[in-house]
C-alpha cells in the first residue's frame, strides 16, 4: 500500500507547483534587479518605522568606500545596503540611534 501511495504522489508531483514571486527583489536594486546608483531611493523595500530624527524614506549606498561602517561588506552586482535617509550617508554621518523595521512591497 506505501508502494502505491508513493508512486501516486510522484506520479502527481509535475502538477504541483509554487507560482514564482515576482514582487520579490533584493534590496537595492532596481526593477531589472541591477543595483541601483547611490544615493537613489530603494524601489522596492519600505521603512515603516524609525526613531525620532530619521526619515521613512529610504536611500542606496554603495558601501564600497566604508559606508556606513568600514567592516560592512562592499556592495556587489546583486544588492546594496538600504539606509533611512537623513541626509544620503557620508563618511562618519551617523544614524539616530533606535530600531528601523524595513518591509518589502505588499501583494
Amino acid at each position: 500500500m506505501q508502494r502505491v501511495m508513493v508512486c501516486v504522489l510522484l506520479a502527481m508531483a509535475h502538477w504541483v507547483g509554487a507560482a514564482p514571486i515576482t514582487t520579490l527583489f533584493n534590496t537595492g536594486v532596481d526593477a531589472n534587479g541591477q543595483p541601483a546608483a547611490h544615493g537613489t531611493a530603494d524601489p522596492h523595500d519600505t521603512l515603516t518605522s524609525a526613531p525620532t530624527g530619521s526619515s521613512l524614506n529610504t536611500r542606496v549606498i554603495d558601501p564600497s568606500g566604508g559606508l556606513p561602517f568600514p567592516f560592512y561588506d562592499v556592495g556587489s552586482n546583486a544588492s546594496r545596503w538600504v539606509l533611512a535617509d537623513h541626509p544620503v550617508p557620508t563618511a562618519g554621518s551617523v544614524s539616530p540611534a533606535g530600531d528601523f523595521t524595513f518591509a518589502p512591497p505588499s501583494t
